[in-house]
């Protein structure tokens, strides 16, 4: 099997092989810090003609992580070069002539304000990214902002984050973004609340499964993400989801940080936060990628002031980057996770 530095040549190399105008373009491969300070190997092919559509940036290591799994070179970088040639036609059918190099035409363009969205991140873990853009805090959490650019052919979307030099050249505020973003992000990516019974019933027996639809609603978990569950932990912040959960279990709500993809929701008749917490934490060294993670912490929802607050003892595992790294562990910008059975 190749290591990773071997199959980053290979792909460098034979990439172009797939690119039916490969004439028009180069290779580049480069360093793109994204979520929680993780840097990526993120490769985009540069047109020699500046004037011409760049193509999106994949990150070479989720490719790694499939070729580890898989050992199928060729078909990898194939299926990496369609995806490439896909994206660019959407972009450019959505008006996009730019990506991430050179975002002007998109946000000048009169349609931008419309493609705003948020997502959040964990604050501490993000301080040198967060310096340089708009944002608000949120708990220990931070809003951010993006600019959705476009579906992708592997199912995921592109997005690019809105910095202080963007949000001028739009001329909008903070507020301004939160506003567009609480409409935008609902309209784009749609709130999706699914019950983990619903998800464990596809591993279990019938009758196991007959046996979960007795649970009572207090002691049931609720997923909640958007419909690509990408990103999706950013729907608390959407209050209605919150009280219909809050109503099926007649309790107030822990809510559980499972990874920036998506909360958990649980009654709080389930256990005290710190233990809460503790599983959290555990669950975060041991199951979630670095750069997926949120917060160790659990938030509180009162059902009757509708207020979201840190419930867990905020000084107990603070830092989200305890665990050793992988640095091969990435994905592409925004790649939809499927809940099975749904």
């Amino acid at each position: 099997m190749l290591d990773y530095d071997s199959f980053k040549k290979i792909v460098e190399e034979s990439i172009m092989d797939y690119i039916p105008d490969r004439d028009n373009y180069q290779v580049n491969i480069h360093p793109v810090m994204k979520s929680n300070g993780k840097i990526y190997d993120g490769m985009c092919l540069i047109p020699n003609n500046p004037a011409a559509s760049i193509l999106p940036t994949v990150y070479l290591n989720t490719m790694y992580d499939t070729y580890q799994a898989t050992e199928r070179v060729d078909d990898i970088i194939k299926n990496t070069a369609s995806i490439l040639m896909d994206s660019k036609q959407k972009l450019l059918d959505n008006g996009v002539e730019t990506l991430e190099c050179n975002p002007l035409d998109l946000i000048c363009g009169d349609n931008a304000k419309s493609k705003v969205i948020f997502s959040l991140v964990n604050t501490d873990a993000n301080s040198e990214m967060l310096s340089d853009m708009p944002s608000r805090e949120f708990q220990d959490l931070s809003v951010i902002y993006k600019l959705y650019l476009s579906d992708l052919s592997n199912g995921g979307y592109a997005t690019i984050n809105i910095n202080n030099k963007i949000a001028d050249i739009m001329g909008v505020s903070e507020r301004e973004l939160h506003d567009l973003a609480m409409i935008n992000t609902r309209n784009i990516l749609p709130t999706k609340v699914i019950p983990m019974i619903d998800i464990i019933k596809n591993y279990v027996p019938e009758l196991m499964a007959a046996s979960l639809e007795q649970m009572p609603p207090d002691e049931q978990m609720y997923i909640i993400t958007n419909d690509k569950a990408s990103l999706g932990a950013v729907n608390i912040l959407y209050k209605d989801s919150l009280d219909k959960i809050a109503e099926i279990t007649g309790t107030d709500l822990y809510l559980i940080p499972s990874s920036t993809q998506e909360m958990i929701a649980v009654s709080t008749n389930l256990g005290t936060p710190d233990k809460v917490a503790d599983m959290v934490y555990e669950v975060n060294q041991d199951a979630v990628r670095e750069e997926e993670r949120l917060s160790n912490q659990v938030y509180k929802y009162d059902a009757q002031t509708r207020e979201i607050s840190i419930a867990s003892d905020a000084s107990i595992h603070r830092d989200i980057k305890d665990a050793p790294e992988n640095t091969n562990n990435v994905e592409y910008d925004q790649q939809p996770r499927r809940h099975r059975g749904r």
